[in-house]
């Protein structure tokens, strides 16, 4: 919970320096919207960095900051060590750790679910649908992270911005969209090989 305030926190200032801009509405929505899909990225690896924590030793977990050789890079999206969020770093969370002496591979998951759940509030989950106006008011109406944006782009420029917002949510959802499932499908494959870890690799045939 920390973590995901002090990347909404970087979220927030970036879209502020953004709306600042002396640039056409389009161009500022553009990087509005550009702006919201990385932070998207950043708390799917927050969740990524959740899961691996649990499972890692006492010494690891209070080492540099995790990359690509602990977690695969998100499609589109930069490998985890350049990632820059101010304020924070991607790195072993030492809390998530499985207490010592614990072989049970439930510990690191439950704190992943609880990751996913908590960013389920920020963004919609998908659903079966792939575009169309009834998943994108779905999207706008459920995804906190959506509807403060639209709201905060709304207030600096209302007659100007609303057109464009339209248009760039129908681009995007879809990206989005293929950005979730991926992940639905590397939640899935993590829960499979915990069922299937049922020792510590070291002690296992």
């Amino acid at each position: 919970v920390n973590e995901i305030d002090l990347m909404r926190i970087a979220w927030n200032k970036n879209l502020k320096e953004i709306v600042e801009q002396e640039k056409a509405a389009s161009e500022v929505v553009d990087e509005a919207f550009e702006s919201m899909r990385t932070y998207r990225y950043w708390l799917d690896y927050l969740c990524e960095t959740v899961l691996l924590s649990g499972s890692v030793s006492s010494a690891t977990a209070y080492s540099s900051k995790v990359t690509k050789y602990d977690i695969d890079i998100l499609p589109e999206c930069v490998p985890p060590e350049d990632v820059v969020i101010p304020g924070t770093a991607l790195k072993y969370l030492s809390q998530c750790r499985m207490p010592k002496g614990s072989t049970d591979s439930a510990f690191a998951t439950k704190h992943y679910k609880v990751c996913r759940q908590l960013i389920a509030l920020e963004f919609s989950e998908p659903s079966d649908n792939k575009g169309g106006s009834a998943e994108i008011e779905n999207f706008k109406n459920r995804s906190s992270a959506y509807a403060g944006l639209e709201a905060y782009l709304k207030s600096t420029s209302a007659t100007k911005k609303n057109t464009v917002l339209q248009n760039k949510l129908n681009k995007i959802l879809l990206g989005m969209s293929g950005m979730e499932s991926h992940m639905l499908y590397l939640s899935k494959y993590m829960q499979e090989f915990d069922n299937l870890l049922t020792c510590q690799i070291w002690k296992c045939d």
